[in-house]
């Protein structure tokens, strides 16, 4: 694997944050849109299909959740597999800043502090190391 490759692969994790932050917004958005619709409903049946739009709700909420629960297991999956080639680092600085950086998110200001190194030492030196480091 090459470094760009190495990187993309790291931080397909954060894309995957991403989108479950936006298919959660959207299950909110559906539980919203049904709870409005419930509270409308007099739960007498009048032909103006608001049953109908009840049920489909319902199937909206499930269908965001089930999105939501899918990359929440994906997630997990390369959660895993990228703190298990961590770990396969050889030097503990470039475990300390792989997972700072693509486990943890954290800013470059924050990992240099954590390794008491200048910002620039962080993002240039160490972090080539660690991609070169990383299997």
């Amino acid at each position: 694997m090459t470094i760009n490759e190495k990187k993309q692969y790291l931080l397909q994790l954060k894309s995957i944050e991403n989108q479950i932050k936006e298919a959660d917004e959207k299950r909110v958005e559906a539980i919203s849109t049904l709870n409005s619709t419930a509270i409308n409903y007099s739960g007498m049946p009048t032909g103006n299909g608001k049953h109908n739009r009840i049920e489909m709700g319902i199937e909206k909420v499930q269908e965001a959740q089930e999105k939501v629960n899918q990359l929440i297991d994906q997630k997990t999956i390369i959660k895993n597999d990228i703190l298990l080639r961590i770990k396969q680092c050889p030097t503990r600085e470039c475990r300390v800043l792989l997972r700072c950086k693509y486990i943890r998110f954290m800013t470059w200001a924050a990992i240099a502090k954590k390794l008491g190194v200048s910002k620039n030492h962080a993002r240039q030196y160490i972090h080539k190391k660690a991609l070169k480091e990383f299997k």
